[in-house]
C-alpha cells in the first residue's frame, strides 16, 4: 500500500471510529424497565458482538474485542450485575464459561440500534444529495469488501506479521 493510501485509510478508520464512539457515547440510552443504563463504548461493543453472535466464550469475546480475558471478565461482571448478560457453563465442557445477552440486554441493544438509526438519518440529512450518494456508495463498497472472508483473513494475517506476532 502506498503511503498516501495508508494515510487515507488511517483517516477513514479514525472517522469510522469517531462516528461509532459518538453514537455510543452521545446518544442517551432509553430507560430499560425501571432503570436507566449508560453503557461505555466497550460495553456497547461487547453487547453488539453478543447480539450478532449469540452465546460466546469469555476467551472468544475478549479476542473479538481486542482486550485481555481478565479485563473482559471485569466488564462482564458489571454487565451481569446490571442484568444485561448472563454467564452459563458450556454444555460440553463445564470449565468453559459462555456469555449471552439477557432479554433486558437484547432490549437495550435493540433500543440503541433504533436510536443510532435515527441519529444517522439526522446526520445524513445534513448532507447535500451528491454527498449522500458518495457516502452511501463508499459504505456499500466497504461493506461488500468486509463480506469477503478470504480477503479479511489475509488482511488479518498481514497485520499480525506487521506487528511481529
Amino acid at each position: 500500500m502506498q503511503l498516501k493510501q495508508k494515510g487515507k485509510a488511517s483517516e477513514i478508520s479514525k472517522a469510522l471510529h469517531n462516528i461509532r464512539r459518538g453514537l455510543i457515547t452521545k446518544l442517551p440510552m432509553p430507560p430499560t424497565g425501571n432503570m436507566h443504563h449508560q453503557f461505555t463504548f466497550s460495553q456497547m461493543h461487547v453487547m453488539t458482538v453478543l447480539h450478532e453472535k449469540g452465546s460466546m466464550t469469555m476467551r472468544d469475546l475478549a479476542n473479538s474485542s481486542g482486550v485481555a480475558t481478565p479485563s473482559m471478565t471485569d466488564m462482564i461482571t458489571r454487565l451481569v450485575r446490571q442484568k444485561i448478560v448472563i454467564r452459563t457453563g458450556d454444555k460440553e465442557d463445564r470449565r468453559i464459561i459462555r456469555v449471552q445477552l439477557t432479554d433486558k440486554g437484547k432490549k437495550s441493544i435493540k433500543q440503541f440500534h433504533d436510536m443510532s438509526g435515527i441519529a444517522i438519518a439526522l446526520l445524513f440529512d445534513q448532507l447535500v444529495v451528491a454527498d449522500q450518494q458518495i457516502v452511501l456508495k463508499g459504505l456499500q463498497i466497504m461493506d461488500h469488501l468486509l463480506k469477503d472472508d478470504k480477503k479479511i483473513s489475509k488482511l488479518i494475517k498481514m497485520r499480525k506479521r506487521g506487528r511481529g506476532q
